[in-house]
This record gives C-alpha cells, structure tokens and sequence, in this order.
C-alpha cells in the first residue's frame, strides 16, 4: 500500500515526506503547495497534534478495477476499518463504514447522504492520547442476502454519526444495539480475502517518522504513481483528477481518501465506549442469529471504566507534572499529556478537581 499527503494539487508520498522531514525541507514545501486561503468555498482543517481533538474521516472511494464479477458487478459493497486504540484496550475492532447495493467497477463514491448508507467516521477522540497507532481499510464485494443488508441498514439508523463495529465474527455493536450478524456477511468480515486493504502506522510522536498533519490523505495500492498517472488532486472534491482534462482519474487502482481535522465534534463522544464494547462483547452476550439486543448497559460500564482508566493515568502522571520545573520543556510536554487524559474522561464526577 501507499500512504500521501495532499498539499493542494500536489501529493507526497510519505517516504518522500520522511526524507523530507529529515533534510528539514518539509515547512518550505507546505508553504510553498499549500491550498490557497479559503473564499468560503471550503472549510478549513484544525491543528492536530497530541493533547488536541482528532477525527479521522473517509471523504471518498474509487474501487478501481473492482469487483472483478462476470457481468461488472456485485449486488454489495462493504467498506470497513480498523484502528488501535487505548481507548478501547489497545484493541482495534472492525467498524462498518458504508455499504451499497449494485456496485460497478470504476465507481466513485463520496461521504454516506444517509443514516443508511453508512457513516464517514472512523476515529475519534476529543484529546489525542495515543503516540503511535495502526490504521487499515478494506473494500469487501459479495452478493449480501437481503437480511443481512436490513439488518446494517437498521443498525446504522440506530448508530447515527458513530460506524457500526464488528465484534469477533458474532456480532454487530450500533450505539445502543447489539445485533447478530448474518451468514455470509460475518464470513467475509472476518475471512481476511478483501480484494482491497491497505493499512498504515500514524506516528505522531516518532522520531524519524514524518507527524501526520490535518487535510486530505490518500491511500492506495503499490504500484500506483498518481504522477506518473498523470493525476493531480482536487481539495473542492476530494478526489483523484486527470491534470490534463480535470476529468475524474478512471484507472485500475483503487484507492481511499480520509482526512485528519483536530476540530472538536460532541456528535462523536460515544465513539471511544462503543468501539470498545464490541471488543469485549463476546464476553457478555450470546444471542441467535439475526437478533437483537439493547446494550445500554455495556456501554455505560464500559464508558464508566474507559473514564476510570483515564483518571488514574491523570493522577498518575500529575504527580511527575508538580515534580516538574514550571516552564521547563518536561512540564510542558507532561502539561500536555495530563491534560489530553482529563478530556478523555467523560463523566464529569470523575474529572480531577
């Protein structure tokens, strides 16, 4: 897989960014490519960094050369992902992202019009804890049986804006719902043959390693030179566009396009406790295939514990920050970290006063 950063129209890979960063060529470059200051056209991205709020997002898909079906389509498409997290006991649960019927080669998809159709989220946090983490995405193509498809088109009306997670090969976990998967869906899921799957490391605090930085990402196969394709990058779509034409790129390789935005968003605070009740669930639950059951309970234990654990860390870690100089770099970076901890705590008793 492949990994770039869109400055503008341009894309760096992230090799090119390390060697970049390491020459201290990268703040000129960013300077030099870096989008023109929005007219109201487009909203403009948030700082991130350790400490600071972190959404990490799909804003479009191209399946390339898939699905490679007889007649150029399947009935089904699944777009999952995974990411590891201390929020969710370092545990990295498959989330459900989008689904679609009747998908073609070549199709472009843009962020989910509907609570049916999926949700664009696939992290986040209101303060970034977690130095150095794992991302991967997959496309999944099956014909999917109708129950199946009801049963992920009604858990993401049920999830709203937080993604559908997959618990082991038994379950589906909405925001409030657990339900049985299916049949052929939880083989899929879970079978590790998706056509497309990339995964790359974030590394905000790895000497050596370019810091991922807001904006637009793009992630693709090897093999794949967007330059050599002739292809530049489009900020006011998101997407991947021939230099020459400004027509969409129509190529064989599939790819994905996320971003990473440090703006707060209350709408995703029941992230962190759902992803991690479906990392646990099948500890609790045993129900038949097809049902559903309300897991109200779960995530609220679940959430009470997350917030515990972040308060003894805070406690933890506030003994090193009064130990330290006040000013000096340590205090900082400590000041830092402690303070990421307390906004990771959502229950608002357990807060230290």
């Amino acid at each position: 897989m492949a990994l770039y950063k869109a400055y503008g129209k341009q894309l760096v890979d992230s090799r090119t960014a390390m060697t970049m960063v390491a020459r201290g060529q990268m703040k000129g470059y960013e300077r030099e490519f870096a989008p023109p200051p929005s007219r109201g056209e487009m909203t403009p991205f948030v700082e991130i960094g350790i400490g600071k709020p972190l959404a990490i997002e799909i804003r479009h898909v191209y399946t390339g050369e898939f699905p490679k079906a007889i007649f150029g389509y399947n009935d089904g498409m699944l777009v999952t992902s995974a990411i590891r997290s201390l929020a969710t006991f370092n545990a990295a649960p498959r989330a459900v992202n989008i689904l679609k019927k009747k998908v073609s080669k070549h199709t472009n998809l843009g962020v989910p019009v509907a609570t049916e159709d999926g949700t664009p989220l696939i992290y986040y946090t209101p303060a970034l804890i977690e130095t150095n983490t794992v991302m991967t995405v997959e496309f999944i193509f099956d014909e999917f049986p109708q129950q199946a498809v009801d049963s992920i088109a009604k858990a993401f009306s049920t999830a709203a804006a937080i993604p559908i997670f997959a618990a082991k090969s038994t379950y589906l976990v909405a925001a409030g719902v657990v339900t049985s998967l299916v049949g052929r869906l939880a083989e899929h899921l879970f079978d590790g043959r998706a056509p497309f799957s990339v995964t790359e490391s974030l590394s905000f605090l790895r000497p050596g390693d370019s810091v991922p930085q807001q904006g637009f990402h793009l992630m693709t196969m090897d093999g794949f030179d967007p330059e050599a394709a002739g292809c530049e990058f489009k900020q006011e779509t998101g997407t991947l566009v021939y230099a020459s034409s400004g027509a969409p790129y129509d190529g064989p390789y599939p790819y994905i396009v996320f971003s990473l935005d440090g703006r707060k968003n209350d709408a995703y605070d029941k992230f962190a406790a759902t992803a991690a009740s479906a990392a646990l669930l099948e500890r609790f639950y045993h129900i038949g295939e097809g049902q559903e059951q309300p897991l109200d309970i779960l995530m609220d234990a679940v959430g009470l514990y997350n917030d515990w654990q972040f308060k003894e860390k805070a406690e933890a870690l506030k003994a090193k920050l009064d130990a330290a100089e006040p000013d000096s770099e340590e205090y900082e970076g400590l000041k830092t970290q402690y303070d990421a901890y307390v906004a990771n705590i959502q229950t608002a008793d357990l807060k230290p006063k």
